[in-house]
């Protein structure tokens, strides 16, 4: 959800929305965001992260720099570019520095980083599985008109999550993020596969844009 760009376009425009959001001062400006435009009964924020299979995340390690609290997005970019310039250069991120502890704050960073525990780790949030997200909005009537997916790289592993779900209902759009080089970073070896599962979907007809097209 981010700071809720997507999520208040859409409460503007009538539409009900769970936004969920890993990062904390994101969160909070999503919160207050909604509060602001008096969509409380549109628009239910929850702080959690997705993944292909449920669990916990490490979102704050202990060896890391800490994250300010109030972080922009000026710190989320610089987190992306770090990402991005691992996976060009072959390596991961792991390890100290503010670009770290940024990714891995926001829910999608490094899978090791995120696997810490114990004391190596200083807070934990849920990560869900987007299948059981489209089930329960299923179940509770209406369906789901569309998808949006913004996570660092860690789309295809979200959409794994959430194959049976999509087949059974799926979204009548789904808008996502594609970067090869974080997806890679994040463990996805190959993105293409993210447009074929797609494709199989159902996804035959797309438009794309962005510096990369």
């Amino acid at each position: 959800a981010g700071i809720g760009v997507f999520a208040l376009a859409a409460a503007a425009r009538g539409h009900r929305v769970l936004a969920l959001e890993a990062g904390a001062s994101d969160v909070r400006a999503l919160q207050e965001g909604v509060r602001y435009n008096g969509f409380d009964a549109l628009v239910d924020v929850r702080r959690v992260a997705l993944g292909s299979a449920p669990g916990r995340a490490c979102v704050r390690r202990t060896d890391l720099l800490p994250i300010d609290a109030d972080a922009d997005d000026a710190a989320a970019a610089a987190a992306a570019k770090a990402v991005g310039a691992a996976a060009a250069a072959g390596t991961a991120s792991t390890g100290g520095g503010s670009d770290a502890a940024s990714g891995l704050a926001r829910g999608y960073g490094d899978p090791r980083d995120h696997a810490a525990g114990g004391d190596a780790c200083a807070e934990t949030i849920e990560r869900w599985t987007l299948g059981d997200v489209l089930s329960d909005a299923n179940l509770a009537g209406g369906g789901v008109g569309a998808l949006r997916l913004s996570a660092n790289g860690w789309e295809g592993h979200i959409v794994d999550g959430a194959l049976s779900a999509l087949r059974a209902h799926p979204p009548a759009v789904v808008h996502l993020e594609f970067w090869p080089d974080a997806m890679r970073a994040a463990g996805y070896a190959r993105p293409a596969r993210l447009l074929d599962v797609l494709r199989g979907l159902g996804y035959t007809r797309g438009a794309h844009a962005g510096p990369a097209c």
